[in-house]
């Protein structure tokens, strides 16, 4: 995995891989069971074609992160997810209590939350992911213009305030287009 960083294998120490590898190891058993867990963000970060980490961040009642746990894998398939999540609980994740799981909208993780936490699994939709995946449908000259838009309306108090920010907007997209601006 080394050259997914790049980064040569032979760079690396084999004493600081025995040192990774156990902190590691520690990481990924220790007991949960300590934490009040009210919301988990879970996420992969692709580093190469098939080399991909889906992690765990637990959120606690009193507002600490805490990472859960991660697994290396080559896909967020359902499958995979099932089993991080399951062995979350098995290592002592509490989910007697509904859980607010953040997602990028990966069906895998999606269908993983699911099949293991059911209707426990409070499931959002992360802004950011929601919001950089609207923007890759514009053109690439007005996506900074739509993604302070977006922001704007996700900083807004009620739904209503957004109607009424977005009907502004959209009011002055409307000017721009009878005078020519270019419309996404």
């Amino acid at each position: 995995m080394p050259e997914t960083f790049g980064i040569k294998r032979n760079s690396i120490s084999r004493r600081f891989k025995y040192a990774s590898a156990r902190k590691l190891a520690v990481m990924s058993e220790r007991d949960l069971s300590g934490h009040d867990i009210v919301a988990i963000f879970l996420d992969g970060k692709h580093f190469s074609t098939d080399h991909e980490i889906v992690v765990a961040l637990g959120v606690t009642l009193t507002g600490e992160k805490v990472i859960l746990g991660m697994v290396e894998t080559s896909t967020e398939n359902a499958t995979v997810c099932r089993d991080f999540i399951n062995g979350l609980i098995r290592r002592g994740l509490r989910v007697e209590d509904p859980i607010l799981c953040i997602i990028d909208g990966g069906k895998g993780i999606y269908k993983g939350l699911k099949d293991v936490l059911g209707d426990q699994a409070v499931i959002a939709r992360c802004q950011w992911h929601k919001r950089e995946n609207v923007l890759e449908y514009l053109p690439k000259g007005r996506r900074d213009e739509y993604r302070r838009k977006l922001q704007t309306a996700y900083e807004q108090s009620s739904y209503d305030a957004v109607k009424k920010q977005l009907g502004r907007d959209q009011a002055g997209t409307a000017a721009d287009q009878r005078l020519g601006g270019e419309q996404p």
